[in-house]
């Protein structure tokens, strides 16, 4: 996330990098169908006169699709954003920076339009290219000094985390946003994260001024 403190930490990278794409196509693919199918097997032996009838009924209720155990959980989903959060806010630089490097790919990518406005660059490229870029950026800014999970919804390997930032700057704006953090195939780490937040709030909170087209300031 974050801007002033990282802004002038940026590393920018151009959206069609060989690694910028493969990140997207991976962030963009489909979660595999999950089809069960279960087969239970029993004999059922019928006695008549002078006849015996035995029967095999099978039922397709086993499972076929890796997928359905490996899809990911609500506890991990949570504990994933925990870690995440655990970094932003970063109360011990050291052990902020141990998560980061435990929970992010070394070929990781950021982008947020939110943080490219505030820092004046253009909008649509990559915000942090690779970890390191990531980590600097992130422990050298002032920590958020509460961060609030609003929500969480995720797929088999895509976390969707709706927060509430509070004591930025001033403090006098809660700034609202959304991560989107994209998982490795294990589900181990994140390899790519869309941030997207109340900008103009963050802008007020650390100083800046606004001036409507009317003339009032924000």
């Amino acid at each position: 996330m974050w801007a002033t403190g990282i802004v002038a930490s940026l590393f920018l990278a151009s959206p069609t990098s060989a690694t910028y794409l493969g990140l997207f196509g991976r962030a963009n693919r489909l979660c595999p169908a999950v089809v069960d199918t279960i087969a239970v097997t029993s004999t059922v032996s019928i006695t008549v006169p002078a006849v015996t009838v035995t029967v095999s009924p099978t039922l397709p209720l086993a499972s076929s699709d890796p997928a359905v155990a490996t899809c990911l959980s609500d506890t991990q989903a949570t504990s994933i954003v925990g870690l995440w959060k655990s970094i932003l806010t970063h109360a011990d630089r050291n052990v902020a920076n141990s998560t980061a490097q435990r929970l992010i790919t070394n070929e990781f990518l950021g982008t947020s339009d939110s943080i490219n406005s505030l820092a004046g660059t253009s909008l649509g490229n990559a915000t942090f290219s690779g970890k390191d870029a990531f980590i600097t950026a992130t422990l050298e800014a002032p920590p958020i000094a509460l961060l609030t999970t609003l929500d969480i919804f995720h797929d088999c390997s895509r976390i969707a985390f709706y927060w509430a930032a509070t004591g930025v700057g001033s403090g006098a704006e809660e700034i609202r946003g959304i991560d989107l953090l994209y998982l490795t195939d294990d589900q181990s780490q994140i390899n790519m994260a869309m941030t997207e937040f109340n900008s103009l709030a963050w802008a007020k909170d650390v100083g800046w001024k606004s001036q409507r087209t009317d003339g009032t300031q924000y």
